[in-house]
């Protein structure tokens, strides 16, 4: 009587064991090129787990992810689903196909072979979220995407488009910023939602919508408010420096617009045309501007300003290795003049500098 009632409990064990298996994704074992056919007989898209054998998260996923109800549910009905080792079978096809490179790569492939998602690597683990609501981010964000890259562009899509990739932090948001606002008369950009838009997205002095800000700065002046336009330009030039300073970048086109706006009357462009000089000639190493750099360093008591000047000078890191004897004595002496009324930090970092050139 004991033993069969083991056996029955044993019995009952395995069918729990054995439903809560099937309750996970039901990857199909079949070729790629039978899931394809069964995709368009069912009007389904294939969802593919990319994976290699030594991929610790892929493991992860098999073992703890796939099996649950929640993927089941969500996945089961709606995908012909595949598992499939990129070194083995129909995996090598696939991830050169579709670029697959990091592990694991998620992928969900129109019936046509075409792709419709890719999601790389398990966000879900440092996320702290599910699998499926990574995959279902992943797939909101490739329906969006789809829609606005097959024309769609009336006016109330692309404004929610352009919430949904500034909510998501998404790098296109810049160039679907820059296609709608240039896709619009220049009259309707101070308009408080189109200006807003300029204000927190248009953060690149390359863009066609800040080329065109800069052109038509007289209109919008009077529009805005001088204030208004001068901080926006401003703040995109300078930060664009702040990040780019270090970089072997052209800095040309950046100081002639620095420099007409100078001329307008803008507080800051004189000083941070200078300071993009010196970088950029310290930079290329070009030893042929160096006097730019002593001509700036000479009329530095043009700047009143305390924080001007050290702005200047802590933009002279490696001068010293790219002037010649001469050159960074002159510079030494128009370094030493400025030491007079300056605070004692100030004076030490000054002193660095001097070291250095001399």
């Amino acid at each position: 009587m004991r033993k069969l009632i083991l056996l029955c409990l044993m019995f009952v064990a395995n069918i729990a064991i054995s439903q809560a298996q099937n309750e996970g994704i039901n990857f199909l074992q079949i070729p790629l090129r039978e899931a394809f056919v069964k995709a368009k007989e069912e009007n389904k898209q294939i969802f593919i787990d990319c994976y290699i054998k030594t991929c610790v998260p892929c493991k992860y996923l098999m073992k703890n992810e796939f099996p649950k109800k929640e993927c089941g549910d969500f996945f089961n009905d709606r995908y012909i689903c595949l598992s499939m080792d990129m070194d083995e079978g129909d995996g090598p096809a696939v991830r050169k196909n579709y670029e697959v490179g990091i592990y694991p790569t998620f992928l969900v492939i129109n019936p046509n072979g075409t792709l419709f998602c890719k999601e790389e690597g398990a966000k879900c683990l440092s996320l702290k979220i599910s699998f499926v609501e990574q995959m279902k981010r992943a797939l909101d964000k490739a329906s969006w995407n789809k829609q606005y890259k097959e024309g769609r562009r009336d006016s109330s899509f692309v404004k929610e488009y352009i919430t949904y990739l500034r909510n998501l932090g998404d790098n296109n948001l810049p160039i679907v910023v820059d296609e709608y606002l240039c896709s619009i008369p220049e009259t309707q950009w101070v308009k408080p939602e189109n200006w807003n838009m300029i204000v927190s997205d248009v953060n690149n002095p390359e863009m066609a919508t800040f080329l065109r800000l800069l052109t038509y700065r007289p209109s919008f002046e009077k529009a805005m408010g001088r204030a208004v336009v001068e901080e926006k330009i401003m703040t995109v030039f300078q930060e664009d420096f702040r990040m780019h300073k270090m970089l072997n970048i052209d800095f040309q086109k950046r100081i002639e617009d620095l420099n007409l706006l100078d001329k307008a009357g803008y507080k800051q462009a004189r000083l941070l045309a200078d300071c993009m000089t010196i970088r950029w000639i310290i930079n290329e190493k070009d030893t042929n501007r160096v006097d730019e750099i002593i001509n700036i360093l000479d009329r530095m008591k043009d700047y009143a300003n305390r924080d001007d000047r050290m702005a200047i000078i802590k933009e002279m890191v490696r001068f010293e290795k790219m002037a010649n004897a001469d050159q960074r004595q002159r510079a030494v002496q128009a370094l030493s003049a400025l030491r007079k009324g300056m605070s004692e930090a100030d004076i030490v970092e000054i002193d660095r500098v001097i070291r250095r050139s001399r």
